[in-house]
């Protein structure tokens, strides 16, 4: 496991520690949190490892985290694979299709509730997420996120506008704001092959 993953695992055991809290002084639990969980029930529900698994957005695909273990579901990885251990965390799917005409080439889309994942050749190639998702990056990123919380977080990220209007660039993780000013929110976020026409 290398160190960003780790760190996503650390992040989401804190967080799920932090729901418990909240849990036992009658707060809601966090969006992220809530999530169907396929694993929960394979460890004993008073033992650490019983936290909800949580699925963590990254340049190179995803990762689960929390839960019974962590695991990574990188681009390149089987379809069936993906679609499973997604499924066990985001729940059922809402619709899947071919998109034929895609710059990259025909593209199979799977959406689920807060998560696009796009596959080509039956290989996990690309991820989505837009507003109102509540999925997060390991560094706390994802739909909603401001301008400065992104350059924060991302501090070589770059800021350009294209064909898409104001786009965010940070390594291999891009994004789009509603505008250029500074509280501008976070509005779509990907990584790896989507069909996007610039």
């Amino acid at each position: 496991m290398n160190s960003t993953w780790r760190a996503a695992f650390v992040l989401v055991l804190l967080a799920a520690c932090g729901s418990e809290s909240d849990a036992a002084r009658g707060g809601a639990p966090d969006s992220a949190q809530a999530t169907t969980a396929g694993t929960a029930d394979t460890v004993p529900a008073d033992s650490p490892a019983a936290a909800v698994p949580v699925m963590v957005l990254a340049p190179d695909g995803l990762a689960i985290a929390g839960g019974v273990v962590s695991q990574r579901l990188a681009f390149g990885e089987p379809q069936a694979r993906v679609l499973a251990e997604a499924g066990a965390v985001l729940g059922a799917p809402r619709n899947g299709g071919m998109q034929e005409e895609c710059p990259a080439g025909p593209l199979y889309q799977t959406t689920f509730a807060t998560l696009q994942l796009v596959f080509q050749d039956s290989a996990f190639v690309g991820w989505a997420a837009q507003i109102p998702s509540p999925l997060r990056t390991a560094e706390g990123i994802g739909p909603g996120s401001t301008l400065t919380q992104i350059r924060a977080a991302y501090p070589a990220a770059t800021v350009d506008q294209t064909s898409l209007g104001t786009e965010f660039a940070a390594g291999d993780l891009y994004g789009v704001f509603a505008d250029s000013t500074a509280d501008a929110r976070l509005q779509h976020l990907f990584a790896g092959i989507n069909c996007i026409f610039r």
